[in-house]
């Protein structure tokens, strides 16, 4: 992510919640173990740069984190978004 404009965190630098089985992550609110359902009705309202930085000089990046059942910690998925400066 780093390499388009993202903030390249690590695994190490992503927050958890207090038990520390689930990653928190945000789009428009405050952190929090989303899910992925709710993220994807979300952005279906979006414009292509929304959630991003659109003043950046060569690219932008964001990574979600969101749980497809959040009981299950084990079933993450990473949704990446990628815009690049022509």
């Amino acid at each position: 992510m780093r390499a388009h404009g993202g903030q390249g965190k690590t695994q190490k630098a992503l927050d958890k919640d207090m038990e520390g089985s689930f990653y928190k992550s945000s789009v428009t609110h405050a952190k929090a173990v989303l899910h992925y359902d709710a993220v994807k009705r979300e952005m279906a309202g979006w414009s292509k740069l929304s959630n991003l930085n659109p003043k950046a000089e060569k690219s932008t990046a964001r990574m979600t984190v969101c749980y497809r059942n959040l009981a299950d910690p084990t079933s993450s998925t990473f949704i990446c978004r990628v815009a690049v400066r022509k």
